[in-house]
């Protein structure tokens, strides 16, 4: 429960999710990297906004409404998954 409440806490800081969401920008591979050359912080959505439809989504956990397990870990800065649509 400290994971998630770490990460629960980060993403309620403007600075610090932003922060996380472009750490996990400058990390993506290249073939994603184009669509996040602009981009737009969405603090209500947990989200950086690139184009085509593009997003990074900063989320708890891959699967935030089933519980923890081995599959489904929780880390004190969450995940950030691309999205598309």
């Amino acid at each position: 429960m400290i994971n998630e409440q770490a990460a629960i806490s980060l993403s309620q800081s403007k600075p610090r999710l932003l922060k996380r969401l472009k750490e996990a920008k400058s990390v993506l591979m290249l073939s994603y990297q184009r669509y996040f050359s602009q981009w737009r912080f969405d603090f209500e959505n947990k989200c950086l906004i690139g184009t085509d439809g593009y997003r990074l989504q900063w989320l708890l956990r891959s699967n935030p409404n089933m519980p923890e397990s081995y599959n489904n870990q929780q880390t004190n800065k969450g995940i950030v998954t691309v999205t598309h649509g």
